[in-house]
């Protein structure tokens, strides 16, 4: 599996190279060379997407046991950075978001659980964010081959995530641990199971949390539409909602791809020449939103390894005391 996701991340580069280099390197660095400090204005509103991915998350717990904002967030803002720097397809970040709960006192099994939960919930949030692109794109284009394509990948997408939340249901980890790790490996997963239905037994709070992932994409979408006035191309926030929301689909069912690396400048590429943006300055849209993801998350794979390592020294001390 390592071995598979190193070649991903390989296969990724060399896509986003050999593109970089057909559409002009000297092109693409001038255009982002023009944008400048001007990408710090993206900042803010992926500071506001956390926040918002944090509300989400916290209502998956049970009310009054949620574990509070600032751990919260210090939590999905790593588990991001995980997912979005190092080698660990899309699923890395999130157990370390569990870990991360874990050393702040956090029941093991509920802190998985959750996890598990809002993994499920961003994956319907994405289902209906691929939905709403393709409604737009219907909207936009004459390719009735493509959307119709849009509409079938977006609905097998919303098909497996309910699947996969009725395994849930059906208490899949203890089966799964049956079968791979025997009889008492399954049952210490039991009370996984357990806290991952309890999550699926309050419906209303499953709804708002998906929704309010949901509305967090939108948001999210903000950075695409200031990243094309800044290199001087202006679009309208509806055709940055169609093509965020279809490239962060592509980009979704790509997930064994490590950040989607090539995938979403492909994408990127394709969904904006539907609106006449030429395909130089679609990549280097997609590349303006690959520097602000590493100037938001280099920091935070500083600060889980001081934490790591605080847990390390203390851990030693409790042995050697």
């Amino acid at each position: 599996m390592k071995k598979l996701t190193y070649f991903g991340v390989f296969v990724g580069l060399s896509l986003i190279a050999w593109l970089v280099a057909w559409q002009g390197a000297e092109s693409i660095g001038a255009t982002l060379s023009e944008i400048g400090v001007g990408v710090l204005l993206l900042l803010p509103i992926y500071a506001i997407y956390l926040a918002m991915g944090v509300v989400s998350w916290r209502l998956l717990f049970v009310p009054w046991r949620e574990p509070p904002f600032a751990v919260s967030l210090n939590a999905i803002w790593i588990g991001s950075a995980v997912n979005t720097l190092l080698p660990v397809a899309s699923l890395g970040g999130e157990a370390v978001k569990a870990r991360l709960l874990t050393l702040r006192g956090v029941d093991a099994s509920e802190a998985g659980g959750s996890v598990v939960g809002d993994t499920t919930v961003q994956a319907l949030s994405l289902a209906l964010w691929g939905l709403i692109g393709a409604a737009l794109l219907a909207a936009v284009s004459f390719d009735r081959d493509m959307v119709w394509a849009a509409f079938l990948a977006a609905g097998l997408f919303c098909a497996g995530v309910f699947a996969f939340v009725l395994l849930q249901r059906k208490g899949m980890f203890a089966y799964v641990g049956n079968r791979l790790g025997g009889q008492t490996f399954g049952d210490r997963l039991l009370e996984f199971d357990r806290h991952v239905r309890e999550i699926y037994d309050r419906p209303g709070r499953v709804v708002t949390a998906t929704f309010i992932r949901l509305a967090s994409r939108i948001f999210l979408t903000t950075e695409i539409w200031i990243a094309a006035w800044l290199i001087g191309h202006p679009i309208t926030i509806l055709e940055a909602i169609m093509i965020r929301s279809l490239t962060g689909a592509v980009r979704g069912a790509a997930f064994f791809i490590p950040n989607g690396l090539g995938v979403q400048e492909g994408a990127f590429m394709v969904f904006g020449a539907l609106l006449g943006i030429p395909p130089g300055l679609s990549l280097s849209l997609s590349l303006v939103v690959r520097v602000r993801e590493i100037i938001t998350s280099a920091p935070a794979l500083f600060v889980w390894q001081a934490i790591e390592g605080k847990s390390l020294l203390r851990v030693f001390k409790e042995k050697t005391s």
